[in-house]
């Protein structure tokens, strides 16, 4: 639950990013800094503050290869790191609910690409990679059930 300020120990804190929208994944504790640049769009802040509630990019999901081939190829070297899947153990939040293609959490299909190809695309004919300009239905089920008391 989100509430105004009011001297608490621990708090998310926007500060001015360096030309980047960042946050740390999870709870840290403390002043939590959420960056955020002028270029920074509400979906984007979104994004960030979902990061820290837990959450992962979709495409770095243990359960990824089920629906989405990745093409390394097509990536940029100092950007496959966001590419990488995370262990089962990191999807406490995120794995409440199924892979989302139009998670506020999922890159766009060229991402990072060196070459103008796709970075990721769906396994499944009948589904798009199409990230979503606010929270899905799949985004706020899963807040509300890893949050919910």
């Amino acid at each position: 639950q989100f509430i105004p300020f009011a001297n608490q120990e621990d708090v998310l804190v926007f500060e001015q990013g360096q030309n980047t929208c960042k946050s740390y994944l999870g709870y840290i504790g403390g002043r939590q800094p959420v960056w955020i640049s002028e270029g920074c769009s509400a979906r984007d802040i979104a994004h960030e503050i979902m990061h820290a509630l837990g959450f992962i990019h979709e495409q770095n999901r243990y359960d990824r290869d089920n629906y989405i081939n990745v093409f390394w190829e097509n990536i940029n070297p100092k950007a496959k790191i966001n590419f990488e899947k995370f262990s089962s153990n990191s999807m406490r939040v995120t794995g409440l609910s199924s892979f989302d293609f139009e998670s506020i959490m999922i890159y766009p299909e060229l991402m990072f690409s060196i070459n103008g190809l796709p970075t990721i695309r769906s396994k499944l004919t009948e589904q798009v990679v199409f990230p979503s300009q606010a929270l899905t239905q799949s985004d706020v089920e899963r807040i509300n059930k890893a949050y919910s008391q």
